[in-house]
């Protein structure tokens, strides 16, 4: 598991420390869904809106309702444990004071958000709305309350200079995909070891990804490998998520683009590709690797073996290698003197594990290694050949190659699907090119003792 800082998980803004926090972001970004979560975590408070009425933001937030039932949003009482959800669109400062001041000395330590501050506070000129804010934490202060600004001002304000924790919501794109980040700009006696964060709204709550962990091979507690049933144009990935992502999973006779960000570590690479394996193999079927540029050979060899039968491994698992190896089954040399004579090795132990019985087979081609060994036209040549004996036996085709890779291009015009792995704010991002896919982030489940990719969409 990957070690070190970087962790600030949403009860870091409940702090001790923390008395008013200050929450940005344009229109959308997701500023009132991580007020409601915060809310949630604290367990009591108020909620006043100044822009919508409670029944929108029942519709907009249906877990809002489940907030009610559970005593977590209702009407303030003197030993009230929840919180009072209040409408104020047509107040004003003085009365948003009133709230406040009652319901923090009502409820215990409540916590109180005020959305969105700034359509009321625009309205009031420099020296009042410090009065007000100055109020408002003052009030905060003295019942052990909390509060939260919403507001949609991108300029600093006086509340930027009051609060003590500021956080920026941002709606960005990468390469045509919305992707969302969550910004620590403030943190009042705490470090922030990671500046920004991505996150996402899926299922209508707030949550943040944290830094990718991938556990070492030798680490967690192995268990047999449990597959995903193929079906019947498609081989399971050995994971829902990426089936899902895949439309159905690998399409049978299809070549797939795996393109990965040159700041993805390999140890990060690993569980995804091993997992593909895996489910082949413990599926009556076979894999056969070229020699990888980012993972050692036993590396990987032994991250197989510990989820199947020594017997499983021995028949149906191949790796080649362009160096001299040990007397191990497993294990096959490619010549580097012919990208031609390579291929054919390598197809030539496919068809060796794939038997008289034709049982379904993934071949992985690691690029970047190939093309540094093979370069030229020739290797294009023998990787579309290689991509036609695939189609005919009904197999798969994995192609990886780091990005901005300048063959790339060329390998568009027979592949199947084009998918991009990258790393984004310390965690581990997937999506498809072609067909086109939202960003999804990617996670490894060893709950059952094996990785199991986890993918959630970042809307």
């Amino acid at each position: 598991m990957l070690e070190g800082g970087g962790e600030l998980p949403l009860e870091s803004l409940l702090n001790p420390n923390i008395t008013a926090i200050l929450i940005k972001g344009p229109p959308g970004a997701g500023k009132t869904t991580l007020a409601f979560e915060l809310l949630r975590i604290h367990g009591r408070g108020l909620y006043i809106s100044t822009r919508v009425s409670n029944k929108k933001l029942e519709r907009q937030y249906p877990y809002v309702k489940e907030l009610i039932e559970k005593g977590e949003v209702v009407e303030a009482a003197p030993r009230a444990r929840g919180a009072k959800f209040e409408d104020l669109r047509f107040g004003k400062a003085t009365n948003i004071l009133e709230s406040v001041f009652e319901s923090v000395t009502k409820l215990k330590k409540p916590l109180v958000v005020l959305d969105s501050w700034d359509s009321i506070a625009k309205e009031l000129d420099f020296k009042e709305r410090l009065r007000i804010e100055k109020s408002l934490i003052g009030i905060a202060e003295e019942n052990e309350a909390k509060l939260v600004f919403i507001s949609e001002e991108p300029h600093l304000t006086t509340t930027d200079y009051l609060v003590d924790a500021i956080i920026t919501l941002k709606d960005e794109e990468i390469e045509g995909r919305r992707i969302r980040r969550i910004e620590w700009n403030k943190l009042r006696g705490s470090e922030i070891p990671q500046k920004s964060f991505l996150f996402t709204l899926h299922g209508g709550r707030f949550k943040i990804f944290q830094r990718a962990k991938v556990e070492d091979w030798i680490e967690f507690k192995a268990r047999k490998f449990k597959p995903r049933e193929h079906k019947k144009i498609y081989y399971s990935s050995g994971s829902r998520d990426l089936d899902d992502l895949f439309e159905g999973g690998l399409r049978k006779g299809s070549t797939i683009l795996l393109e990965v960000g040159k700041t993805v570590p390999p140890d990060w690479q690993l569980p995804l590709l091993a997992s593909i394996e895996l489910n082949f193999l413990a599926l009556n079927g076979c894999a056969v690797n070229s020699s990888h540029a980012s993972i050692a050979p036993i590396t990987f060899k032994e991250a197989i073996a510990r989820h199947l039968s020594e017997d499983i491994v021995k028949s149906r698992f191949r790796i080649g290698l362009y160096e001299e190896h040990r007397s191990d089954p497993c294990f096959f040399t490619l010549d580097r003197s012919s990208t031609e004579k390579s291929f054919e090795k390598l197809w030539s132990e496919a068809m060796k594990v794939k038997g008289v019985s034709g049982r379904p087979c993934i071949v992985f081609v690691d690029l970047d290694i190939e093309e540094a060994i093979h370069p030229g036209n020739e290797l294009l040549k023998c990787v579309l050949e290689l991509s036609l004996e695939i189609r005919q036996f009904n197999d798969v085709l994995v192609l990886k190659l780091e990005e901005d890779n300048e063959i790339k291009g060329k390998l568009l015009a027979f592949c199947d699907r084009h998918v991009k792995l990258d790393v984004a704010d310390a965690t581990l991002v997937t999506y498809s090119i072609r067909p086109p896919s939202r960003i999804c982030h990617l996670e490894y489940d060893y709950s059952k003792g094996y990785p199991i990719v986890k993918l959630t969409p970042v809307v």
